[in-house]
């Protein structure tokens, strides 16, 4: 281990041997000094240029509060629909509420939102009932604490116990909590999650808020090194969490954010600001 790897011959050793060890501070420095220099070489990020309808199909919209009743919910579904954003995230309980009346419209359950420090084994069954449900998709909440505590492999069979539980879900995204993680734990998080099987890479799981207790926002840095990863890994990317209007959602997405989560709908969708 001597040797300063790539981010590709890290992920093959990892697949190779079966074995995390490589998730070393070592080389996860000499991986983000890597991909550090290849984003220093990237020319200035342009704004893409889309009509309403375009950017609704990047949003995956999650309105879901602590008082949102089962009635709100088929409420939220019909709205998802008539404004033809990609996806309606709901409580997962609510995983069978699909209706045929917008067969585009992809539904998306939370597992173990929001911290993600539930039992394993809760998660796994909430996942396992969301799926069987009829949900196309799950966000899991990494369990934070296991990864600040560099418990890679009871992360790793945890995601992969959850994956396992999914079979009829087509996308697992994970929320990763970026602001409150260094650059070492973002990627370590990021490699877990792809040898897990999981889909899709999320900054976050909704409002950032930090220790203090402030409001925070998405950091185009955070996407763009989620970015970086997915392009080896071959996974998505969602930049969620206090998105101020649309201008700043095409940000990101020029930042290398495959979608655009948010709660409010109408922030991003009803001010024409750089949209066609």
């Amino acid at each position: 281990m001597d040797e300063e790897l790539t981010l590709e011959e890290l992920l093959q050793e990892i697949a190779e041997a079966n074995m995390l060890d490589w998730l070393t501070d070592k080389n996860l420095g000499s991986i983000l000094k890597s991909l550090e220099d290849q984003r220093s070489m990237q020319e200035t990020l342009n704004t893409p240029q889309l009509s309403k309808a375009e950017l609704a199909a990047h949003i995956n919209w999650a309105p879901t509060t602590l008082t949102t009743t089962p009635r709100q919910t088929l409420g939220m579904i019909r709205q998802a629909g008539q404004k033809e954003v990609r996806s309606l995230t709901v409580p997962s309980y609510m995983s069978d509420a699909r209706t045929e009346m917008y067969p585009s419209l992809k539904l998306c359950a939370t597992v173990g939102h929001p911290w993600g420090n539930a039992n394993s084994s809760s998660k796994v069954a909430e996942a396992c009932r969301a799926s069987q449900g009829g949900v196309d998709e799950l966000d899991v909440a990494i369990n934070i604490g296991l990864l600040l505590d560099k418990m890679y492999l009871d992360l790793f069979n945890e995601l992969r116990e959850i994956r396992m539980s999914a079979t009829k879900c087509s996308m697992l995204k994970v929320s990763l909590q970026t602001y409150l993680l260094d650059d070492k734990q973002k990627l370590a998080a990021c490699i877990l999650a792809y040898m897990a099987g999981f889909h899709c890479l999320k900054t976050s799981a909704g409002a950032l808020i930090n220790h203090q207790g402030e409001r925070v926002y998405t950091s185009e840095l955070d996407v763009s090194l989620l970015s970086q990863v997915a392009g080896f890994t071959n996974q998505k990317v969602e930049a969620v969490g206090n998105m101020a209007d649309r201008i700043v959602a095409l940000y990101l997405i020029a930042a290398g954010a495959d979608f655009i989560g948010t709660s409010d709908l109408d922030q991003l969708t009803k001010k024409p600001a750089n949209c066609i």
